[in-house]
Parts: structure tokens; sequence; C-alpha cells
């Protein structure tokens, strides 16, 4: 296999920026991250999340530990 990665390594935590705070949107984005901190950031709601994996090694060496079924079940396509 030949993987070409545009980067490596990403920092440990990771801004998602989310809709703007009085967005249709908001109410939804506000639950999914309930357990996080969030934050309005100039006219967004904003979380930071801490990255799982912070090098593609550590992901490759995760991915191919897992069976077909686990990777169905998180999301992954199957071909």
């Amino acid at each position: 296999m030949f993987f070409e990665m545009d980067v490596w390594h990403i920092p440990r935590v990771s801004k998602n920026i989310g809709p703007e705070v009085y967005s249709k949107h908001a109410e939804q984005f506000l639950k999914h991250y309930k357990d996080q901190e969030v934050f309005i950031e100039e006219e967004n709601w904003t979380v930071e999340i801490e990255n799982k994996f912070i090098d593609a090694s550590e992901f490759f060496k995760w991915l191919v530990k897992r069976t077909p079924k686990e990777l169905l079940e998180r999301g992954y396509p199957a071909r």
C-alpha cells in the first residue's frame, strides 16, 4: 500500500467552528457538544476538540487492527 499525505502530524486540539449564534442549527450544534465547553467566537458557536490521533502512523496502526464489522459500524466504507 502507498499513502500520500498532505500532513503527517496534526495538533492535539482542533477548533470546530459551528453555526452562527442565532442560526436555526445552533440548538443542534449545542446538543451535539453538550458535554464539551462550547464558546462564542465572533458570530459563531465554537468548540475545541481533542484529536484521538495526531500522527498518521498512529491512525494506520489502529485501522489495520479493526475487523471489517468494526469499520462498518464506525462508518468506514466496505470498498
